[in-house]
């Protein structure tokens, strides 16, 4: 909100347009997808998000995240959530968008990470450095380049990690195979292969929404990856501007 952070957001921008929807419950975040700089902010949920691979190509899809860990000895450890505390018998991977009393600090148990080489998780990997354990509740500030791997209260006892141990971190989010630079969700998508498409049910939205008359904004592109759409449509405003429906 405001001139002055979206005039910072947008510096380089050639265009602008709104992104995605927003909550601000406990914690502000958007609604689904959010990338930027090849580092996870928020998790794809159900719904279209549209993702940049790091040589530019676009892809909108349903995306679905999964991290990992290949330790030195080669054994790996399946990672189950991102930015929320584990359950008893899983590990959860913080990164530094998890800095609140409501996440990370709330892991007990864990190992905390630093990146030595590669450029990012997300269809990557890259190589880390066990800075130190993580044995009690105590707060904890993830700098760039850094993660916490927690672990439930009966997850850590069948790995021994020790500080100074490397390992591989990776992430996948199919169906995207390519490392991934930027992403913004939206929903639902409203064309598919060239032919309208309005997959609200599918992303949980309601046929109110739908339906009726918006203010709408879509992003789209060319089959041949060449040319980008940002579509405004204003709305609200009876005898001037009624918005669309998706359909429409």
């Amino acid at each position: 909100g405001g001139v002055e952070r979206t005039s910072a957001l947008a510096k380089n921008a050639l265009a602008g347009v709104n992104g995605d929807f927003f909550y601000t419950r406990e914690k502000s975040h958007t609604a689904g997808l959010l990338i930027q700089d090849g580092v996870l902010i928020q998790a794809p949920q159900r719904r279209s998000a549209l993702v940049f691979s790091r040589d530019g190509r676009p892809l909108i899809g349903s995306f679905e995240a999964q991290f990992g860990a290949v330790l030195a000895d080669g054994r790996a450890l399946p990672i189950s959530g991102f930015n929320r505390a584990p359950k008893d018998e899983e590990f959860t991977l913080y990164n530094a968008h998890a800095q609140s009393r409501f996440d990370s600090v709330r892991a007990a148990l864990g190992f905390q990470l630093q990146r030595i080489a590669g450029l990012s998780i997300l269809n990557d990997t890259v190589s880390a450095r066990v800075l130190q354990l993580r044995r009690q509740a105590w707060p904890l500030i993830l700098d760039a380049g850094q993660w916490l791997v927690a672990a439930g209260s009966r997850a850590a006892e069948a790995y021994s990690i020790a500080p100074g141990d490397t390992l591989k971190l990776h992430g996948h989010l199919p169906p995207a195979q390519r490392p991934l630079s930027e992403a913004v969700g939206g929903g639902p998508r409203i064309l598919r292969d060239g032919n309208v498409s309005v997959e609200y049910e599918r992303e949980r939205l309601s046929r109110a929404f739908a339906e009726d008359r918006h203010p709408r904004t879509a992003v789209g592109y060319t089959q041949d990856q060449s040319v980008l759409f940002l579509v405004v449509v204003d709305g609200r405003q009876p005898g001037y501007s009624m918005g669309m429906t998706l359909e429409e």
